[in-house]
């Protein structure tokens, strides 16, 4: 339970053993609203504790998708694209971030990145939504098509 705050807005983070956290933005308003509020945060493991084991069960997959380029849109629950989201790729069997490949998508959401053939993960996150992870094949004879990666907003009450 938080006392009555002042009117502003607040980055409230929660915190538990074992490297669990979550955190929100709240405003308070100048003119009240309603007399109360409630709110719960989901707490999660920190994402860079989160990568590698994602990655792990990643490659126990056949990948999901083969094509012959990298390149398709990420996209929202309601259809609109999610600008400035890093998408990191990874061949498979590699954990180090220095031998990743990032880039970011436009303001429509869309990407695209020259890959030689191969097996490789991508990881796509961004605050507030689920992480998504696509396995895929790169190869001549894949598929001439676009990714389109549908992110769910994370859980909040």
């Amino acid at each position: 339970m938080l006392p009555r705050l002042a009117p502003g807005k607040y980055y409230l983070t929660a915190s538990a053993p074992g490297t669990y956290g979550a955190s929100i933005c709240v405003e308070v308003p100048k003119k009240q609203l309603k007399p109360v509020s409630s709110f719960s945060l989901a707490l999660q493991t920190p994402l860079n504790m989160l990568v590698p084991w994602l990655l792990t069960e990643a490659e126990k997959e056949a990948p999901t998708e083969n094509i012959r380029e990298f390149k398709g849109v990420v996209l929202d629950q309601s259809g609109g694209g999610v600008s400035g989201m890093i998408v990191q790729i990874l061949p498979r069997g590699v954990r180090e971030d220095a031998r990743s490949i990032k880039t970011i998508t436009d303001p429509n959401g869309q990407f695209a990145v020259h890959l030689a053939d191969g097996i490789y993960t991508a990881l796509f996150v961004f605050p507030e939504f689920h992480s998504e992870i696509v396995t895929f094949e790169i190869t001549q004879t894949g598929t001439a098509k676009d990714l389109q990666v549908l992110l769910k907003i994370a859980a909040t009450t």
